[in-house]
């Protein structure tokens, strides 16, 4: 693909490029659904598909690229990525970590699952071994409204608590301490 064809609407629209401008890292992803939706809200994720993948990445200014392993799983665009029976998708992934060492744009591997062997091979500039973990938009929403009084919740014990101090004593006791009188 030539640069200028880039410049075209149809090369744009192909790359997600079209749309309001912010201030969020920009991520050529080559992602599973699970890495992609932990990401979205805190970068600008540009998805690039194999069938595209050049004039995706040509028509964007990226700051960082990122691959998940686990996109390599049966069912995805990339599935068996890396896999010597499927040399065109391990090729055109070749083909956009070469473009991003040419341009100084770093290559990022996360190692959510195992990686065959092509795509273990391939020179990224870091291996993350581990998954994204818990996205914190996933776990404590900040824009949630809250749903109750921000009072601690105490879960009352079925027993008094004397009972229950008197079992903790009576077990201490039992194990060689003295109870101090007062």
């Amino acid at each position: 693909m030539r640069s200028f064809d880039a410049e075209r609407e149809e090369a744009r629209l192909l790359s997600g490029g079209v749309g309001l401008r912010d201030s969020r890292l920009v991520v050529a992803g080559i992602l599973s659904p699970e890495v992609h939706a932990a990401l979205t809200p805190y970068v600008r994720v540009v998805p690039l598909r194999p069938q595209d993948a050049q004039a995706a990445f040509e028509s964007v200014d990226v700051d960082i690229v990122c691959v998940s392993a686990s996109v390599a799983a049966p069912g995805s665009l990339w599935a068996h990525v890396g896999d010597p029976a499927v040399s065109d998708r391990t090729r055109v992934l070749n083909w956009v970590i070469e473009s991003a060492e040419a341009r100084g744009v770093p290559t990022v591997l996360i190692a959510d699952a195992p990686a065959p062997p092509g795509l273990a091979a391939l020179d990224f500039d870091h291996v993350h071994h581990g998954d994204t973990g818990v996205p914190l938009h996933c776990f404590n929403p900040v824009a949630a409204e809250p749903e109750r009084a921000p009072e601690p919740v105490y879960v009352p014990s079925p027993a008094s608590a004397g009972v229950v101090a008197e079992r903790l004593v009576e077990r201490l006791a039992e194990d060689g301490m003295r109870r101090v009188p007062g």
